[in-house]
């Protein structure tokens, strides 16, 4: 039941982030759209390099540990120096000239505090809240200010608002866990040289995972503007496909942690291959269903963003891939073998934007499509290869994986009480 209501949950909180894209498609002029899911993908980016990988160290220092929230208001506080050099940069090539994404780098220090805080979140249990904090709660309020707000919603005033939203946001989350958190004395340890040498190699990878997918979509914004906005919404959607994988890596990270923590290979190899095998019999129903019923999937956001079949075709193969070989590349980062997962997702941006100059030029959305389908087939491939070779470990579905699959097994395996 725990995993059910889980899942559910994750599916609930992902919906506003369609609900969300659709009411930005009905909002803006399609070529405005564009350029706002261009500014939201390279914020994600610059966030990623703003949490310098805390979220997933956190989630590895606070396995076992009594003073977590101590752990979380001392990493929250350290990402304000890569927030600083962000902001300086930034500053160079924006002030002044009226530029909108200038508000969303702006905003990338609450989108990289809302990752944190759902580690943080994670490492209690509250799998569900942490779920809220980094995927809807944003676009939820964003979603209820652009339909009733009695102003007429334009490209530069959608971002301003986006950019107070996510502040105010941003800080009441955090406002509200230290009043529930008032009886405890925070343990300030600004750590900075331990604190960001062990999380660096984590920051890196993420930052490459980013790119993995999304850096076609860079490179097509270079071309035009309206088939960005079409692609963006696409590979959105096809997203959609590894929503069982991100639930079971919602639950198992801190689980993965305590495993390699311990040396418990085997029990890592359990929870590995069944991750594997419960997220490609969701992944093959969610594909079914994103193909069935994709005519009407996009016309939810207008004439304007249908895309051929074979574009969508092409990213749900790549997401499909993503989902059978699991959580190897959150085991490799946990285990303290970050630089692997880089390498592995290095190579696979090379790959893609080779792809990627050569077929673009002939078919834009066709070329980002296989390019971003190839990038993430070879680094999870290559993710796989290397956990096994660390670990000595199977991670895709065996025979046995099959027996796990009883509700209270499952329950077994998500709660390391097998």
């Amino acid at each position: 039941m725990k995993l059910i209501n889980i899942f559910a949950t994750k599916f609930i909180t992902i919906s506003f982030s369609f609900i969300f894209s659709i009411v930005l498609a009905k909002t803006l002029p399609q070529s405005d759209v564009g350029v706002y899911l261009t500014g939201i993908t390279l914020m994600s980016a610059i966030s990623i390099f703003i949490k310098s990988g805390f979220d997933t160290y956190l989630i590895r220092i606070n396995a076992g540990s009594a003073d977590k929230f101590s752990n979380y208001c001392n990493l929250s506080l350290l990402t304000f120096i890569p927030y600083m050099l962000v902001l300086s940069v930034a500053s160079v090539y924006y002030i002044g000239q009226g530029n909108v994404f200038l508000y969303f780098i702006i905003a990338a220090w609450c989108i990289a505090h809302f990752g944190i805080t759902a580690a943080h979140f994670k490492t209690l249990g509250k799998i569900k809240l942490a779920s809220l904090v980094e995927i809807s709660l944003l676009h939820l309020v964003l979603i209820v200010t652009y339909l009733f707000l009695p102003i007429q919603i334009d490209l530069n005033n959608s971002v301003v608002i986006f950019l107070i939203v996510s502040v105010f946001l941003s800080f009441f989350i955090f406002f509200l866990l230290q009043l529930d958190n008032r009886g405890k004395n925070v343990i300030w340890k600004l750590n900075f040289k331990k604190s960001f040498t062990n999380s660096f190699s984590i920051m890196l990878t993420n930052l490459l995972d980013f790119l993995v997918i999304w850096l076609p979509s860079f490179i097509l914004f270079t071309y035009a503007t309206v088939i960005t906005a079409q692609f963006q919404i696409a590979l959105r959607i096809s997203l959609v496909a590894a929503l069982p994988l991100v639930v079971i890596n919602s639950i198992s990270s801190p689980i993965i942690a305590l495993y390699i923590k311990r040396n418990l290979n085997s029990k890592l190899s359990e929870l590995l291959q069944f991750s594997s095998l419960f997220g490609i019999i969701l992944s093959i129903v969610l594909i079914l269903f994103l193909l069935i019923f994709k005519d009407m999937i996009f016309s939810m956001y207008g004439d304007g963003y249908f895309v051929e079949t074979s574009v969508l075709m092409l990213l749900l193969i790549g997401q499909f891939i993503n989902v059978i070989t699991g959580s190897v590349g959150l085991t490799l980062m946990l285990s303290g073998n970050g630089w692997v997962h880089c390498i592995n997702s290095m190579i696979a941006i090379i790959l893609s934007v080779i792809m990627a100059i050569f077929i673009m030029p002939q078919n834009l959305i066709i070329g980002a499509a296989i390019s971003t389908s190839l990038a993430i087939i070879i680094k999870n491939l290559l993710g796989v290869l290397y956990v096994h070779r660390i670990f000595g470990i199977i991670s895709l579905p065996s025979r046995q994986a099959f027996s796990n699959l009883k509700m209270k097994r499952i329950n077994e395996i998500l709660s390391h009480r097998n």
